[in-house]
């Protein structure tokens, strides 16, 4: 659940003990929301003053959670196949037990802590290089690609979701030279431009940024698919069944709330669950204007938004 949380870039905002499941679910919806530009330390609770459930947080937040859990079972873990005699039912843990009991407690939690991070970086690297559109990984993946994305996204203030949508439709041949690699780039800028407070000192910079980029992910991408029209559009249609055309992001449910309670447009909830229910569709086949609205670039003064945990 976590590494899926991180790969869509989920924020769930009120990550209590008390909102985290050992069943694996998403629970308490309060300030929950999806990332808009790429931002590590964003949270959804504007509450959350030291970003301590921010998206970044999550995964460490969730196992801290679930270290309070072995706590609170802490004498059941350490006692194992013992909890059952009757001394311990009856007398719980005695002097002459307790050590023995609380080193295989804390043993049993720290490997559970191991195989918690392993199983969740491993999770998080299949869903991340299916969202690339890679079908084999290697080691040097991590670094060269998704965690040089994800530096470039954050520095250049771009949309985490919308870029893997776009990578989506983009043909090998459509950046097999630097020209069209630069040229290729600014799909990727929202309709303004690029923000006053990006970490670079103009277009061209990010161009070529994202450009160095490209040129990566296309040798990656030729390794796993060949460079034909055909592995193009076989690729093309897995990345967009792993990349939502569609995201009930923050300011499409604000607006939401405002047609349905205020404007009694009771049908537009309807559409917006069809949309959220089948992201990944091209068209929804109601108003296409409006589908593209709902799918295009966020609001430049409505991204990032922040509500309260009883919102």
């Amino acid at each position: 659940m976590v590494a899926w949380w991180q790969a869509y870039a989920f924020t769930n905002g009120v990550l209590n003990t008390d909102n985290t499941s050992i069943y694996g679910l998403s629970i308490d919806f309060g300030p929950f929301a999806f990332l808009d530009n790429f931002d590590p330390n964003y949270t959804p609770n504007h509450d959350d003053h030291m970003l301590r459930y921010s998206y970044k947080n999550q995964p460490s937040i969730i196992w801290w959670n679930l270290v309070r859990l072995g706590e609170a079972l802490g004498e059941l873990i350490g006692a194992g196949g013992r909890c059952d005699e009757r001394e311990f039912v009856e007398e719980g843990v005695s002097k002459t037990w307790s050590e023995e009991l609380i080193k295989r407690a804390e043993t049993l939690i720290d490997r559970t802590g191991e195989e918690y991070k392993s199983v969740f970086l491993a999770e998080y690297k299949r869903l991340f290089g299916r969202r690339l559109g890679l079908k084999s990984h290697k080691e040097s993946d991590f670094q060269e690609l998704y965690s040089e994305l994800l530096d470039t996204l954050e520095a250049l203030e771009l949309d985490f979701n919308h870029t893997f949508r776009k990578l989506s439709s983009i043909g090998m041949a459509d950046i097999s030279t630097e020209e069209q690699r630069l040229d290729i780039a600014g799909r990727f800028f929202h309709h303004e431009g690029l923000g006053s407070t990006v970490a670079v000192k103009d277009e061209s910079e990010a161009r070529a940024r994202l450009a160095r980029w490209l040129e990566k992910w296309r040798v990656r991408i030729i390794e796993d698919w060949k460079e034909t029209p055909e592995a193009d559009a076989s690729r093309a249609a897995e990345m967009k069944n792993a990349n939502p055309k569609f995201v009930p992001r923050s300011w499409i449910l604000d607006e939401l709330i405002e047609r349905v309670e205020k404007n009694g447009e009771r049908e537009i909830l309807d559409r917006i669950m069809a949309m959220a229910l089948e992201p990944f569709k091209d068209e929804w086949g109601w108003n296409k204007e409006e589908e593209e609205r709902f799918c295009g670039d966020v609001p430049r003064y409505q991204r990032a938004m922040q509500c309260s945990c009883s919102s």
